[in-house]
């Protein structure tokens, strides 16, 4: 038997469920449009922490190449402070062309590969006396040096120390190591935790083979681990991006490594220091800079 007495009473019944229905559809709706909100401010604060991330890398590659560039004797005064200058690939390229260029009459121009520490340089006493005490001192940054006689050319090359400390003397400068090097195919890898890229260049053509993107945390999350957990969990990201970039790197081609240090042991290849993220890749890669009067 149907519970309601009348025909009145199954209307009202039917009005309340219908008005019951439509207020839980409302507060549907309205849940829905909070979650979507919520959702959407989520999706905001991860892109906005994504950001922060990579700027914080670029900021800490910078500091490492900033490191790279500056690391000489306490005595010895900074690059800035001595006019040094950056030089993209193709100005280091006619400035290479340009020091080949000289000649003399006698065996008095004197090129220095060097690794930064001068007394290291092979036969350190014939350097010695083929040039003045104040060009030796001088010598106190990885690079190229170039001297004469007359110390009017004298001039400092900052290049990537892709050598072995050593000196010639000579009727012209010895720059041929440096063009070889230029010149040849190799492989560039580019190193930042979480943002990492490999490439295959030569003369100054530049070819990207991977760019390796991963997660890598920079701040600790309020709320989150411990910061003992964190640092672990860091370290892990850190340690999964390094092994992408190894697997990246072409098992065929000679190495040069770029970036962290602490990032690049690991890896396969000479590691020829920090980079500076706001220059281009070619730029960042080389690394090149000039300086006169020594």
């Amino acid at each position: 038997m149907w519970p309601f007495s009348s025909g009145k009473d199954k209307d009202k019944e039917i009005e309340r469920l219908e008005e019951k229905v439509e207020k839980l559809q409302e507060d549907e709706d309205r849940w829905r449009k909070r979650f979507e909100a919520e959702k959407e401010r989520r999706s905001k604060l991860s892109k906005e922490k994504q950001e922060a991330e990579e700027r914080a890398n670029r900021l800490k590659d910078k500091i490492e190449g900033l490191k790279s560039d500056t690391e000489k004797d306490d005595s010895s005064e900074s690059s800035d402070s001595k006019g040094r200058r950056d030089l993209d690939f193709e100005e280091a390229r006619r400035v290479i062309s340009k020091i080949s260029s000289v000649a003399s009459s006698e065996d008095d121009l004197v090129t220095v590969y060097s690794e930064g520490d001068r007394e290291n340089i092979d036969d350190v006493r014939g350097l010695k006396n083929s040039i003045s005490g104040e060009q030796f001192k001088s010598i106190d940054e990885s690079g190229l040096y170039f001297f004469d006689e007359d110390e009017v050319f004298d001039l400092f090359l900052d290049v990537r120390p892709f050598f072995d400390s050593k000196w010639f003397s000579g009727e012209s400068f010895s720059v041929g190591e440096l063009e070889d090097f230029v010149g040849k195919e190799k492989i560039w890898v580019k190193v930042s935790a979480g943002n990492s890229k490999v490439f295959r260049e030569s003369d100054g053509e530049l070819e990207l083979l991977e760019h390796v993107k991963d997660r890598v945390d920079r701040q600790h999350s309020s709320g989150g681990f411990s910061q003992s957990r964190f640092e672990r969990k860091r370290d892990e990201q850190i340690q999964g991006h390094v092994k992408n970039v190894d697997i990246a790197i072409p098992d065929e081609g000679e190495v040069f490594l770029v970036g962290e240090k602490d990032l690049c042991r690991d890896l396969p290849g000479q590691y020829l220091g920090g980079f500076d993220p706001n220059k281009s890749d070619l730029e960042a890669l080389y690394g090149f800079g000039v300086m006169r009067n020594l």
